[in-house]
């Protein structure tokens, strides 16, 4: 009877969601934006403040990223299908020429009071200069000595939250990764990860556990001999505080076990903390974090240290101005288990940037600055460099509409970690 219920249940969810599908507002729109930058290391060469090494080159380039969204939302459901043509021109150093086309793709579902359900994709192609690539965003801003290439990245993900009582919530996350050089050595990995956390809710604390597992398979196509697999399983437990009604705190701590398929295994701790602030218009971060990861560019597994400072600032509310920051400090190291246990190579990496936003209606202006140094490498493939880039956007987006709500399910960060 119960399985029958729940069956009778389900059904009832999906036709509901096929009759808010006929009701929905569907809209199409046109986005894009232009960027003027310089840069005074577009090259990646080695240098320091004192002394400029006569083989960097400064530079200006511009880029452009026309597009266009496909938006369907209604009281229950919403999702958006996206593509965009991005375009690098640097009219003094044309080897640094670049395209690539996205294609991203979200959904989100109410499936019932208490269940909520949400997917993303997310495609590119791609034919830049590695040394215009960021691999990791904020967790690792280290740049790989590749030279051009094409590339191609594909990311699944999936999650779903229930809601188990007024404190009890269960959580879960599945993600699919799959990147390919499109060259004559091709290479092409994949990665796998899944995640189930308990979340317990009180007015002032949040805890969770949780439990995640990771597999990256890397090596040449073809080439059976020469792919690595790694395998990650990891089990922490994450307290998130509200000291008052400002300040706030976060503290994770857990285990994480790696092993290479015919190689050795390690255990390695992961430690997360971070105290938060926010009053009125400002709001700032100050976060820690040790933790292995699976990095899908590079095939590899790393650990990593990163300490940052994030902050932001709202100029004026009925301008839309604001201004947000931040720093890090981060030393990674790529670890092998193949036929010892060690370090390949480290790295250490210091990024800044400063962002002003103004957006008053469909047309947004944003000047930014950003500083990236790569330094005590002891890696071949990632050379010791610095470079500033100063940058002006004017993005646009039309007709105007209000942005996607944002999910009210709760986030689940993929576990293992990963390098983007």
């Amino acid at each position: 009877m119960a399985s029958a219920r729940y069956l009778a249940a389900s059904m009832a969810s999906l036709l509901s969601l096929w009759s808010n599908a006929a009701r929905a507002e569907t809209t199409l729109h046109a986005t894009g934006s232009v960027s003027a930058a310089y840069t005074d290391n577009a090259n990646a060469e080695a240098g320091s403040s004192n002394r400029r090494n006569r083989r960097q080159v400064g530079t200006p380039y511009f880029l452009a990223t026309p597009g266009l969204l496909l938006n369907q939302e209604n009281k229950t459901t919403n999702y958006s299908l996206s593509y965009q043509k991005a375009l690098s021109y640097f009219p003094e150093y044309r080897q640094q020429n670049g395209d690539s086309d996205v294609v991203a793709g979200e959904g989100r579902f109410e499936l019932s009071e208490r269940d909520v359900l949400a997917f993303q994709l997310a495609g590119t192609r791609s034919s830049v200069s590695s040394y215009l690539l960021d691999l990791g965003g904020s967790n690792a801003d280290t740049l790989e000595a590749l030279g051009n290439e094409n590339r191609l990245r594909v990311d699944l993900s999936q999650s779903w939250s229930h809601l188990l009582n007024q404190r009890w919530s269960l959580l879960q996350g599945t993600g699919l990764g799959g990147f390919a050089t499109l060259s004559s050595d091709d290479h092409v990995r994949w990665r796998v990860t899944e995640q189930l956390a308990f979340d317990y809710t009180l007015p002032r604390d949040n805890y969770r556990l949780s439990m995640s597992s990771g597999y990256l398979q890397g090596g040449e196509s073809g080439e059976a001999q020469n792919q690595t697999h790694h395998f990650v399983v990891e089990s922490r437990a994450d307290w998130r505080h509200q000291l008052t009604n400002n300040w706030n705190s976060s503290l994770g701590a857990g285990a994480n076990y790696s092993k290479v398929l015919g190689g050795l295994w390690g255990i390695a701790p992961a430690v997360e903390g971070s105290v938060g602030y926010e009053y009125r218009a400002f709001n700032g971060r100050l976060l820690y974090n040790h933790s292995r990861q699976l990095s899908l560019e590079t095939g590899t597994l790393f650990e990593s240290d990163q300490a940052s400072l994030e902050s932001g600032l709202l100029l004026s509310r009925e301008h839309a101005i604001s201004l947000t920051a931040g720093s890090s400090l981060a030393r990674h190291a790529e670890l092998s288990f193949d036929e010892r246990r060690g370090v390949v190579g480290r790295v250490t990496v210091l990024s800044t940037d400063a962002q002003l936003d103004w957006s008053p209606s469909i047309v947004s202006i944003t000047l930014s600055y950003s500083h990236l140094r790569q330094f005590d490498s002891t890696s071949p493939v990632r050379p010791e460099f610095a470079r500033n880039v100063a940058m002006v956007t004017v993005s646009a987006f039309f007709p105007e509409k209000k942005r996607l709500a944002p999910s009210t399910l709760k986030r689940i960060e993929s576990k293992p970690r990963v390098l983007e």
